[in-house]
């Protein structure tokens, strides 16, 4: 959609709680990357990861002058904390480049780290996710 982006994010947590991390992705209603980042955040639970990375993505979204934003997790909790009164089940995308920028977080220095272009590792990943080769799932609310 014009005028419209898209962000994703995903949090991991290697313990839970344990060593964890965030990362997220920024499109253009066509797909195409505008901004990313990962998140090494230290020791917390996976949802609290989680919750991070839709913190720092709807920050940089805001800080950008993004005002038309679609959201998207694959975590229950999450979307049960930003949404209520939903149907039963809610079909969501595989959150894979998310998911991999926060698994990419883990081998940075703490803190976030905002990516003006892509990270050469998510490379196929991002063009599985430009064509369409999206692995849906449902998520019980």
């Amino acid at each position: 959609m014009v005028g419209w982006f898209k962000l994703n994010t995903d949090g991991a947590s290697h313990g839970n709680p344990g060593l964890a991390a965030a990362g997220g992705v920024v499109r253009d209603g066509e797909g195409n990357w505008c901004s990313s980042f990962a998140l090494n955040i230290g020791i917390c639970s996976a949802p609290l990861a989680e919750l991070w990375g839709v913190y720092y993505g709807l920050y940089i979204a805001w800080e950008r002058g993004i005002t038309c934003l679609e959201l998207e997790v694959d975590s229950e909790i999450v979307v049960g904390f930003l949404r209520t009164g939903i149907e039963d089940l809610h079909p969501l995308e595989d959150n894979r480049l998310a998911d991999e920028l926060a698994n990419y977080a883990f081998s940075l220095p703490l803190g976030c780290h905002l990516f003006a272009s892509n990270p050469e590792s998510v490379n196929l990943l991002l063009l599985e996710d430009f064509n369409g080769s999206a692995h849906p799932k449902n998520v019980r609310l």
